[in-house]
């Protein structure tokens, strides 16, 4: 009897105990449901406050890396003028920064005892001139007084020997009239092509040699720059060409004249000669001049703002992507990333990103994973993506 008693007690103890599981369990459900009911409503209002820019992640297999390389700007051609005969300095006509045409007389040596010299050779060839007509006069009479067997044929030949003679004393002369010419002309400094004059050496008394300097000219309006590359981007430089030249800010392009086949001895460096086509007059010969060569670099990535990114472990970087859900509603998922390439305002990186994923691009400072936003690009977000990623 008593067992009979322990056994119902039992049984009525499982039965109680089975229906508070019951209970207990239907209001967990409730709290649940309640709390998942309360996070779509906090997510709801999340949404209506935290909006986030994207980009579209575009897969490169390459990016280009800008090399630089500095050279100076120089004038196309550039003298030192002086005379071709010695002398002394009787005039000077051009100062420094002056501009002269080809031709233009530029410096006059004194050209007294020219003159003079002129003078007495040009008498001597009237002198000459004199004798020669006479000696061939005389060789005419004796050709008429020997047909008539006046003059023997040893005087004939005599008189036309005479003749030759004083004819080739008459061009001798006027061979050294020209001469003297030649000198008073060469006593004229002349522009042997358009200039500025950069450098005026002497003024007037100063008594010079033949060939020492007298002005230093620079060719006017014909500027290149001169720039050593590193001899494995010869290949990079097309003779006749577009270059890229960057002189004091301002961006030119150049015509490549000539890639030099000689290294520098101590940078080992080859110089490129690059014509600039410029009217700028602000540019001046020994202008620092920059010249960009893109080189491209075959590994695959993506181009992301700087804004993108965000520091991450063990000198890895990372970016927020935000996967669209329902509602309107994205998750922020975060992508571990390598940075590959560096420009002012753009990396080039890879890692977790997957094509077509949408990186927000700024203000990742207010993001974590997990977090609910909404992704609302206005037209100014997008054209600066654009314009930071394209450049």
């Amino acid at each position: 009897m008593f067992r009979k008693n322990l056994n119902s007690r039992i049984v009525l103890i499982i039965i109680v105990m089975a229906a508070a599981s019951a209970f207990l369990l239907n209001v967990t459900r409730a709290k649940d449901a309640s709390l998942k009911a309360l996070s779509a409503a906090d997510a709801a209002n999340a949404q209506s406050v935290l909006k986030v820019a994207t980009l579209e992640a575009e897969y490169s297999p390459s990016y280009t890396v800008k090399q630089s390389y500095i050279g100076r700007v120089e004038a196309r051609r550039e003298a030192s003028v002086g005379f071709e005969i010695g002398g002394l300095v009787n005039a000077v006509y051009v100062n420094e920064g002056d501009a002269v045409a080809k031709g233009d007389i530029i410096a006059q040596l004194d050209t007294a005892l020219l003159d003079a010299s002129r003078a007495e050779l040009a008498a001597a060839y009237d002198q000459a001139a004199a004798d020669a007509a006479l000696a061939k006069s005389t060789l005419k009479r004796f050709g008429e007084a020997r047909a008539l067997n006046a003059v023997s044929e040893q005087a004939l030949d005599e008189a036309e020997k005479e003749a030759n003679a004083k004819r080739a004393a008459s061009r001798r002369a006027a061979a050294a009239v020209k001469s003297i010419d030649v000198r008073i002309e060469k006593a004229q400094l002349r522009a042997p092509f358009d200039a500025i004059i950069a450098a005026r050496l002497y003024d007037e008394g100063r008594v010079v040699e033949a060939g020492g300097p007298i002005l230093h000219l620079l060719e006017r309006g014909a500027l290149e720059a001169r720039i050593g590359i590193a001899g494995s981007l010869m290949s990079k430089l097309e003779i006749g060409g577009p270059a890229n030249v960057t002189i004091g800010g301002a961006s030119y392009v150049g015509v490549v004249l000539a890639v030099l086949p000689v290294r520098n001895r101590t940078s080992r460096s080859v110089d490129a000669i690059i014509a600039l086509d410029v009217d700028d007059q602000s540019i001046r010969q020994g202008d620092l001049a920059q010249l960009d060569i893109g080189v491209e670099i075959n590994e695959g990535g993506y181009w992301l703002p700087l804004t993108a990114l965000t520091e991450s472990t063990r000198g890895l970087w990372a970016a927020y992507v935000a996967e669209p859900g329902t509602n309107g509603v994205a998750e922020i998922r975060r992508r571990e990333l390598e940075i590959l390439h560096q420009e002012t305002d753009r990396v080039f990186v890879r890692g977790t990103l997957r094509p077509g994923d949408r990186v927000v691009s700024t203000g990742v400072q207010r993001l974590a994973p997990g977090l609910l936003v909404s992704i609302e690009n206005s037209a100014r977000d997008i054209a600066a993506a654009e314009e930071g990623l394209t450049q």
